[in-house]
């Protein structure tokens, strides 16, 4: 179970990084300038940072495991609309978006497996910890290899 839950903030964390050795292959795609196709890699992390400030709020709302499942929802359905993007500007709002759905995937993940006090927590594997900090460092190569396989758009067809 615990390394299911893990799915969903390791592909937040790989999203990081995963673009920035695309930006060039999509600006001359998309007949863009590399400032505006910048935005799919700052818009991400921007919107990622703003949106961890309602996740506790959501959390308490709706419950932990409901904004988890409708966040990794959310997360699939806006990578896809960022590989189907016909333009620049409709990825980088297609990435702000899942930037957005994206921040409460690690918080909230974290919280479904450490428990509220019930010592769920000491189940955790150190191999779960480590996946989440891979996703940032394994981002450029993965980029990279789908890049070569499969064109930029693989990128987000991925998750």
């Amino acid at each position: 179970m615990q390394y299911a839950l893990l799915a969903g903030p390791l592909l937040s964390m790989l999203d990081s990084s995963i673009v920035n050795v695309a930006v060039e292959p999509i600006a001359r795609e998309l007949h863009a300038s590399l400032t505006t196709v910048q935005w799919t890699v700052s818009g991400y992390l921007l919107a990622l940072g703003a949106g961890l400030a309602g996740t506790a709020y959501l959390a308490r709302r709706f419950g932990t495991l409901q904004v988890y499942r409708v966040s990794v929802i959310a997360f699939t359905a806006a990578s896809a609309l960022c590989a189907l993007a016909p333009d620049a500007a409709v990825l980088v709002a297609a990435r702000v978006m899942q930037g957005l759905v994206a921040a409460p995937l690690v918080p909230l993940a974290m919280s479904l497996l450490l428990g509220r006090g019930t010592g769920a927590g000491r189940s955790i594997s150190p191999l779960a910890g480590l996946m989440l900090f891979l996703g940032p460092a394994l981002g450029p190569t993965v980029g990279g290899a789908l890049i070569g396989a499969g064109g930029w758009r693989a990128m987000w067809l991925m998750g």
